[in-house]
């Protein structure tokens, strides 16, 4: 099926190094505005095990907030999600409470 989520196991041990908190921002190049494409994004939860991460992000350009599941915190990984409408819309209220 091609909305699967491939998860390489090199991902969980990339995770120890993540912590509720931490954040990433990146612009995509797309052209959404003048500015291109900017996300930003931070880790809001964490699994006991480590494995799986509760990102909120918001696409400033776009006009789009969400919360995904994710087994990486890294551009590739929420892009995957957020391409493919693999997450949770949420408002921008809510995301700015997330931060």
């Amino acid at each position: 099926m091609d909305d699967d989520i491939s998860i390489d196991i090199d991902d969980y041990q990339f995770n120890t190094n993540i912590n509720i908190g931490d954040t990433i921002q990146y612009n995509t190049g797309h052209q959404y505005s003048d500015e291109g494409q900017r996300i930003e994004a931070k880790v809001t939860a964490k699994s006991d095990d480590g494995f799986w991460l509760t990102v909120a992000f918001n696409d400033l350009d776009r006009g789009i907030s969400g919360t995904m599941e994710t087994c990486g915190f890294t551009e590739s990984h929420i892009m995957e999600l957020y391409n493919k409408n693999q997450y949770l819309e949420i408002s921008l209220n809510t995301y700015l409470m997330s931060c």
